[in-house]
């Protein structure tokens, strides 16, 4: 039997100064570290139950939230900081201290109120924690305002008390039936059901929003003759509504799926908003000045007209000149030095000392930042910029999604870096160094096109690296084969690309030997002939990927016996899974794109480890979608471009480990060889020009090194010509790796 520990008692080198909360499962306290003096908060676990079998599953619960505390790395959710046991029975976690109130403190005990804005601020705070905590495949459960932080620090949101976390489809506890935890108002039946799903948490999301709008409990809110919410008691517009209203569909189908969806939604929804009022603010301030002043300023310069009209002119002519970024913005953005969404002071004084041309105060600063940050890519692109300075070089432009998709773009560049720094560190080519021109891509299919076009205006670039998706290489390669300038894409694999035009190459093997080579080796090798196939109808890729799987499996004499959409509205994992089940499915292949890796992770929870799961690169990550999932995801067998493990000896990956200090990734690797093979044509190519760039490239025998057994090859349609590699994924501890698969 656990006894409540005393103010002033010590317990594993923390001084405890009050007990916070007695729970059914844990007790809560304020505690204070001797030897760091930081304030802590100590669980300790305390089920009282007479029921052998609920203390059993209470137990697993505090277990949960010590698991899943470990595995979680963001601001917003307190860090897991240690655990122990005393006395072989009492367990104990200790949390970092989040100083700060809880919402149902502000709410009903400050009676605080809130406002529609700061309400949608605390919606967009919250859906960004959600998003990171959906991915990494668990739902909290228990989302209501005495579970939420507002951090006297900075105001956000900080999401607290994981003890009822589950992650979904996976039973609770074996045997019986699953453990259910519910709070009354905040809880969706599904949850109560003991079914919860990702939009379980969206539900509990909208209506502590609700009780922050009105500072009444959802009882209060909730008329139980209509089972409707009185909206017409809740003031809010008209749009705010609309959004909180899908979130509490009863309906698990009739919500949004995916805290992205919400985010998206409220995120325009309130730029829109803020923009309007900001303009309507502006406006009636330049009213107000004008009306009020312009009485005084007439009297004033009646007599000096004449004086005024050149300062007029002179002043109109600074403000139009300004005021031309703003209306009319740069449609790319390019530059040799350091280029991200959100600079460090240190990246922006290099920056400036490099745009002064202060290039050796540059060099130094640069060194400095190289050896505190050996993963950064971007250092030595802009430290080998920098000493070429304004000296005569070869350009080349890498268009990555630095603002969108900062780890995919950071892996690209990591491996141009490699390339530029090793021609360059031998002599250049013939003499002259290769000066990087580093490119911000976009989300949007359009700006995608102007950002192209801007690339391709600038008659200095010789060469293009990029897009990182097929989405924006396809938009992208119509205007660069106009323009008569060479595109590689390191990433891009759809077969959409194919002979797209002979300036349109790429290094990474496309779908078709992908999805072919898993298709045969899942036929042939392992005697699976009916499969399931789940797939983003909305994407390049993922389509690519499954029709040629489809196409192969057609030629093995296979069935496809079940499709999904990841885009379906209705998305269900378990209920698919079950489908997939029924139609006679014996292996799984899923086809996600990164948007919807959320959604494959559902995939492999429903399954079980039942059929046997396959899949592309895009699951080909050391992130956290497999090591959360890894269990549910071992013995999947993927098809990937390169696998670090089969090419150990090779220079390339000795080089690029020391010059990194970090595993080398694919991205890397396939866009290393893109910047090797425009070096080589470039070598074969006296005084070169984009077009006879793209002539040497293309020529039949063209070959180039790239820094392992294999060379850099293409063929008449610009695809690489190389064989795909299986892995198969296996947990170690806690984590998931990659093991290669011989392909006989």
């Amino acid at each position: 039997m656990n006894t409540i520990l005393g103010n002033g008692s010590f317990i594993n080198n923390h001084k405890v100064i009050e007990l916070i909360r007695i729970g059914n499962i844990a007790n809560t306290y304020l505690a204070k570290d001797q030897d760091s003096e930081e304030f802590v908060i100590i669980k300790q676990f305390a089920c009282q139950s007479p029921d052998p079998q609920q203390v059993e599953k209470a137990q697993e619960l505090f277990q949960r939230e010590v698991k899943i505390l470990r595995r979680l790395n963001h601001d917003q959710i307190p860090t897991l900081i240690d655990t122990f046991i005393l006395h072989n029975q009492a367990s104990f976690l200790v949390q970092q201290h989040i100083e700060g109130e809880t919402y149902h403190e502000c709410v009903f005990e400050r009676q605080e109120e809130f406002t529609e804005f700061q309400v949608r601020q605390f919606l967009l705070d919250v859906l960004k924690v959600l998003i990171y905590v959906h991915f990494q495949g668990i739902t909290h459960r228990d989302i209501s305002p005495d579970n939420i932080i507002c951090r006297k620090q900075d105001k956000k949101p900080v999401l607290i008390d994981f003890g009822c976390s589950k992650q979904p489809i996976n039973q609770l506890n074996s045997g019986s039936s699953s453990t259910r935890i519910f709070k009354p108002g905040y809880t969706p039946p599904d949850v109560q059901n003991g079914n919860p799903e990702y939009s379980s948490d969206l539900y509990s999301l909208a209506v502590t929003a609700l009780v922050l709008l009105t500072g009444k409990r959802p009882e209060e809110l909730f008329d139980l003759n209509t089972d409707e919410y009185k909206w017409s008691e809740i003031t809010i517009s008209a749009e705010l509504q609309k959004i909180l209203r899908k979130m509490l569909q009863v309906q698990i189908n009739a919500r949004y799926q995916t805290a992205k969806e919400v985010f998206a939604e409220l995120k325009s929804l309130s730029s829109s908003s803020s923009s309007s009022s900001s303009s309507s603010i502006r406006t009636q301030q330049t009213l107000a000045h004008i009306t009020s002043s312009s009485s005084a300023k007439n009297k004033r310069w009646k007599n000096r007209f004449l004086w005024l009209t050149p300062c007029f002119a002179v002043g109109l002519l600074i403000g139009v000149t300004r005021l031309i970024p703003v209306v009319f913005p740069p449609s790319a953005k390019m530059t040799t030095g350091f280029l991200y969404k959100n600079m460090t002071p240190e990246q922006t004084q290099i920056n400036q000392l490099i745009n002064s041309q202060q290039f050796s105060l540059a060099i130094s600063q640069l060194e400095q930042y190289r050896q505190k940050n050996p993963r950064n890519g971007q250092a030595i692109i802009v430290l080998e910029n920098t000493k070429i300075g304004s000296k005569k070089s070869i350009k080349i432009a890498v268009v990555a999604p630095i603002s969108d998709d900062l780890d995919k773009a950071e892996e690209m560049i990591r491996g141009l870096a490699q390339a530029q720094w090793e021609v360059n560190a031998a002599g250049g080519i013939n003499g002259l160094p290769i000066k990087i021109t580093l490119v911000d891509d976009s989300q949007d299919q359009n700006t995608v096109k102007k950002i192209a076009q801007a690339v391709a205006n600038n008659q200095d670039i010789l060469g293009i690296i990029g897009h990182l998706s097929s989405d924006n290489s396809m938009a992208a390669s119509d205007i660069y084969q106009k323009e008569k300038i060479l595109m590689i894409s390191p990433t891009a694999t759809s077969t959409n690309l194919t002979g797209k035009g002979d300036y349109i190459k790429r290094t990474v093997v496309n779908d078709a030997i992908a999805g072919g080579t898993l298709a045969r080796y899942v036929s042939q090798k392992l005697q699976k002939k009916s499969i399931a196939i789940f797939y983003n109808s909305q994407n390049n890729y993922s389509k690519s990927l499954r029709q040629s799987l489809i196409n192969e499996y057609m030629i093995e004499k296979g069935k496809i016996a079940y499709e999904a959409d990841f885009s379906d509205p209705n998305f269900r994992a378990g209920a698919m899974v079950g489908q997939a089940k029924t139609a006679g499915s014996d292996v799984i292949m899923l086809a996600a794109d990164s948007s919807t890796l959320d959604k494959a992770l559902q995939i492999m929870q429903a399954n079980s480890k039942k059929l046997l799961l396959t899949g592309g690169n895009s699951l080909y990550i050391n992130e956290h979608t497999l090591s959360i999932g890894c269990g549910d995801s071992q013995g999947m067998i993927l098809a990937v471009p390169w696998n670090v493990k089969n090419h150990l000896n090779s220079p390339y990956v000795k080089t690029a480990s020391n010059l990194f200090k970090a595993e080398v990734s694919w991205r890397s690797k396939m866009s290393y060889d893109a910047l090797s093979a425009i070096i080589s044509a470039l070598k074969k190519t006296p005084n070169p020009t984009r077009q006879n760039l793209q002539e040497t490239i293309s020529k039949p025998d063209f070959s180039a090194p790239s820094g392992d057994e294999e060379v850099v090859k293409f063929d008449r349609q610009g695809d690489r010509i190389k064989p795909v590699e299986l892995v198969t994924v296996t947990s170690k501890g806690d984590m998931c790796t990659f093991e290669p698969i011989e392909i006989r």
